[in-house]
C-alpha cells in the first residue's frame, strides 16, 4: 500500500506485523517447503498471541475492531513470508466472517474466540465443481460448521508448489444416514471435499445412494 495513504496508526500496526514476520525462523519456511511440516502450528499460535488474527472482528471476541485497510496492510506484510502464511491469516478472516455475521452467540464463543486467539484452526471446504481456487465464483451457498469428530476424516494430500505446509488437503465424509417417515434409509454422500481448494480440481456434488468407501476424481 502506498505510504501516502497510511495514517500514523496504520504505520504502528504495520510495525506490529513486521515484528511478527521477523520472528518467524527461516528454517520453518524451508521445512514447510520441503514437506517436513504439514502445518505450522507455532506460527498460528504466535500470531494469535500477538493479537494479529481476526483483527476486523469485535473486541469482545478477541478481535481489534480494525478495518479492511488494516487487513490489507497485514496481508501485504505477511506475504513476505510466502503464500502459506498469508493463507493462514486469511482463512481466519474468511471463516471468522461467516461466524461473526451469521453465527449464534454460542458459536462465536465456541469457535470465533479460539480462532482469533490462535488456539484453534479452521479451513474451508468447497463442494462445487468450479470451486477450487475460485472461492467467490460459487453459484450456490450453504455453510456448515464441521468438527473433526462429525464423520469427517482429514487427509493431507497436496504438496502445492509455493504453498506447502498449510494443511491443504481433502476431507473425507463418511456419509449421513437419513431415515424418512416410511422408515426408508438413504445414505447421502459428498465424497471428497477439498480444503483450502488450491488446485481447482472438481469434487463430488451431493447425491443419493450407497457409494463405495471412497471416490477418486
Amino acid at each position: 500500500m502506498l505510504e501516502v495513504f497510511l495514517t500514523e496508526e496504520h504505520r504502528k500496526f504495520r510495525q506490529e506485523v513486521q515484528d511478527l514476520v521477523k520472528s518467524i525462523p527461516r528454517q520453518l519456511i524451508l521445512d514447510m517447503d520441503a514437506d517436513k511440516i504439514e502445518f505450522p502450528y507455532e506460527f498460528v499460535r504466535e500470531a494469535g498471541r500477538r493479537n494479529l488474527l481476526g483483527i476486523r472482528f469485535p473486541k469482545q471476541y478477541g478481535g481489534r475492531d480494525l478495518k479492511w485497510v488494516d487487513e490489507l496492510i497485514e496481508v501485504g506484510e505477511v506475504m513476505k513470508l510466502g503464500v502459506p502464511f498469508t493463507c493462514l491469516v486469511s482463512v481466519t478472516s474468511i471463516v471468522g466472517e461467516g461466524l461473526n455475521a451469521f453465527g449464534t452467540e454460542a458459536q462465536k464463543e465456541k469457535y470465533l474466540k479460539p480462532l482469533i486467539a490462535g488456539t484453534q484452526w479452521a479451513g474451508e471446504a468447497l463442494t462445487e465443481p468450479r470451486g477450487g481456487s475460485d472461492f467467490f465464483g460459487a453459484t450456490t451457498l450453504s455453510a456448515f460448521i464441521v468438527e473433526r469428530d462429525m464423520g469427517v476424516e482429514v487427509k493431507h494430500v497436496y504438496g502445492l508448489m509455493g504453498s506447502r505446509g498449510t494443511g491443504t488437503g481433502r476431507l473425507r465424509r463418511k456419509g449421513i444416514l437419513q431415515i424418512d417417515g416410511a422408515g426408508k434409509a438413504t445414505l447421502r454422500w459428498s465424497g471428497w471435499l477439498q480444503s483450502y481448494s488450491g488446485t481447482g480440481r472438481p469434487v463430488c456434488q451431493q447425491t443419493e445412494g450407497l457409494w463405495p468407501d471412497h471416490t477418486e476424481f
